[in-house]
């Protein structure tokens, strides 16, 4: 796996999961909410550093400034598509997912309920 993915995939795994944090114990909420986000900062930076580093493990410890910024960019980019996908379904559209799957549930309860019926006799 080309390192800007997997760090890409380790940050939004982080983000996320501090995202809960901070929306299920009401700090975004707080007057500490608004400096508290931007921690989330702090491993998509590191992070980025761990992907530039192997990196260049991987082109024989030398990395030019083009290999680095594709690096970091692509990591970005896809941290900002997954990111933004998340957002998209969590906070602006979150009935979409249950309005898409209330047929699929329909549909299984009643084929459970018919074959309950059909094993009853």
């Amino acid at each position: 796996m080309k390192p800007y993915l997997k760090y890409a995939l380790i940050t939004c795994i982080i983000v996320i999961a501090w995202t809960f944090v901070q929306f299920y114990t009401g700090i975004d909420r707080s007057p500490a909410g608004s400096y508290l986000s931007w921690l989330s900062y702090i491993p998509m930076i590191v992070l980025m550093v761990f992907a530039l580093k192997e990196q260049k493990q991987l082109n024989g410890g030398y990395l030019t400034f083009g290999q680095g910024f594709k690096t970091g960019f692509m990591m970005m980019l896809v941290v900002a598509v997954v990111m933004s996908v998340f957002t998209y379904f969590t906070f602006i559209n979150s009935e979409l997912l249950a309005h898409v799957l209330k047929p699929r549930v329909r549909e299984w309860k009643t084929r459970e309920w018919m074959r309950m019926r059909l094993t009853r006799r």
